[in-house]
């Protein structure tokens, strides 16, 4: 069995590891946010628009809840229960169904086939619908006409 070592050079040489470490880690935010600027005022990162972020929270938590209650009507329909369904998409846990149905998560996009397959429905179908409730703007612009 190796011995311990607690001497006070011991604990220092842990904490300098651990510093530069930490060090490191800020060092290379700091290079990429200094690499930004730089790119920025070179005129490499211009926008002629505003940048548009994420919907704000309420409409995305909207959002996700009728997801959820679409998805729960295919489940019923399917005549699944959250078990059951879990079981064919091969999770170990009921429980992410039910947060699913109820808006406190998403269908990963790379489970999107295996929910399709597992309810009964097309693929392609059931993942554009699942893009109109949890991304609409890029729904909007893949799938609606543009005058």
């Amino acid at each position: 069995m190796a011995a311990i070592d607690f001497s006070a050079a011991a604990r220092f040489d842990t904490c300098r590891t651990y510093a530069k470490s930490k060090f490191a880690q800020t060092t290379s935010v700091m290079d990429s946010l200094v690499h930004l600027k730089q790119q920025t005022d070179q005129g490499l990162l211009k926008s002629e628009e505003p940048m548009h972020f994420a919907r704000a929270e309420p409409e995305a938590k909207l959002k996700r809840k009728q997801a959820g209650a679409w998805l729960k009507g295919l489940r019923n329909r399917a005549g699944l229960s959250q078990v059951e369904l879990a079981d064919r998409l091969g999770l170990k846990y009921y429980t992410f169904i039910s947060q699913v149905e109820n808006g406190f998560g998403r269908v990963p996009t790379e489970a999107m086939e295996g929910w399709a397959r597992a309810l009964g429905e097309s693929p392609s179908l059931f993942a554009r619908k699942l893009l109109e409730f949890y991304d609409p703007e890029l729904h909007r612009l893949l799938f609606e006409d543009q005058p």
